[in-house]
């Protein structure tokens, strides 16, 4: 987390830092505020990344991450009730994103034993199903030198900071 300085000709705008994520915000508190049947679609490779089976595992992680998330949450799951296959309603929100980077060590580094930092970034947003407006809009990373663990470790923190900055939301904190 951080701060950002946004420079729009000679006058800067300061910007707090934000909970959870590494950057976002909250485009339409007032309708994240309202309960919701959300839907929450498996991220997808982004441009500079392959689609792949592993990448599918790691997608899964990142829904489970949010999905926790929002159990977890001192009573406000009920503000968003997550559908699955079976629910047979409509969405009002839809969670969705792209994973934007994943870095580890070359073949030749795990060869020569070498502890590379794994690295895994996304960016999303939380959308109107209706309007197909902006709702949140999100990115995080993270990261590890420790070889014991891997990207789905790393999607489902991801996921579970995503969620509870989605929450932040609910609160009024940002």
């Amino acid at each position: 987390m951080g701060c950002s300085l946004l420079s729009f000709g000679k006058t800067v705008i300061y910007r707090p830092p934000v909970p959870f994520v590494d950057d976002g915000y909250i485009v339409n508190r007032k309708l994240l505020q309202k309960e919701a049947n959300t839907a929450i679609i498996p991220f997808k490779a982004g441009v500079e990344v392959e689609a792949n089976e592993v990448l599918d595992k790691i997608a899964l992680r990142i829904v489970g991450g949010i999905f926790n998330a929002f159990k977890e949450s001192d009573g406000k799951r009920e503000h968003f009730h997550v559908l699955t296959a079976d629910d047979n309603k409509d969405p009002d929100l839809i969670i969705r994103g792209h994973i934007t980077g994943m870095d580890g060590p070359s073949k030749v580094g795990r060869w020569a034993l070498l502890r590379k930092r794994r690295m895994l970034s996304v960016k999303g947003e939380v959308v109107n199903a209706r309007t197909g407006k902006k709702v949140v809009v999100f990115f995080d990373s993270q990261g590890t030198r420790d070889t014991q663990v891997g990207y789905k470790q790393l999607g489902y923190c991801i996921g579970e900071n995503i969620g509870r900055f989605i929450l932040s939301g609910v609160k009024g904190e940002e």
